[in-house]
């Protein structure tokens, strides 16, 4: 049983993890579909390997969930055009003749998991809440790796280094109070992008109004 205070994030992890139903029955497509939406995912299932490519291909998906035997192809021949396709994709493969040595050589080949039929759906809405939480993860890092990279910029300049950030705030409190600054450094050490952003952080006050640059280049 779920905490109460875990359903509302698993649910919205749920609701960004998009998953293809690929499966030769109808019947079992439309009811792996339909227990996957019920769950929160969006799902959508199809009988035709094609589709659940160019499922693919437009990006619909972030996970696929594969019956081994499908019309015209195998679950391995299937895996390896989907991950052609898209090698971040995730795939789940299904199969009716479940062994451990099939299982090991889909993993090889780049299956996220090897189920067996008929699906434990328990089973398969772990697997597929460990990749919605992966993907929250993910999504969470670029947000704030985005936030961060705003906060290293200083009118164009990217620096990530304490020795870096202690001159753009140098830069940033001698352009509000000096009038004229001297900046001294070696060839290709950046002292014309310093000097412009100094100048540019200096505008909304008026202060600074002479940048002298000194030193090789």
């Amino acid at each position: 049983m779920l905490a109460v205070e875990e359903r509302p994030v698993i649910e919205a992890a749920r609701r960004n993890l998009s998953v293809c139903v690929l499966d030769e029955q109808s019947n079992q497509a439309d009811l792996t579909t339909a227990r996957l939406q019920k769950a929160g995912f969006p799902a959508v299932g199809t009988t035709h390997p094609e589709d659940a490519l160019q499922t693919v291909r437009t990006g619909a998906c972030r996970v696929v969930v594969a019956d081994v035997k499908t019309p015209g192809t195998d679950g391995l021949k299937f895996l390896e055009k989907t991950l052609q396709c898209d090698p971040g994709m995730f795939v789940v493969l299904v199969t009716g003749y479940y062994s451990v040595d099939a299982a090991i050589e889909a993993i090889k080949h780049g299956a996220y998991d090897y189920l067996c039929k008929p699906v434990n759906y328990e089973r398969l809405l772990k697997a597929l809440d460990d990749l919605a939480e992966r993907f929250t993860q993910r999504s969470q890092i670029r947000d704030l790796e985005d936030k961060l990279l705003d906060n290293l910029l200083f009118h164009g300049i990217v620096g990530r280094s304490p020795a870096m950030l202690e001159v753009f705030d140098l830069a940033s409190k001698i352009a509000r109070h000096y009038t004229n600054v001297l900046i001294t450094g070696p060839t290709g050490c950046g002292k014309e992008l310093i000097a412009r952003a100094a100048s540019d952080e200096s505008s909304g006050a008026g202060t600074l109004r002479r940048v002298q640059l000194f030193g090789a280049g």
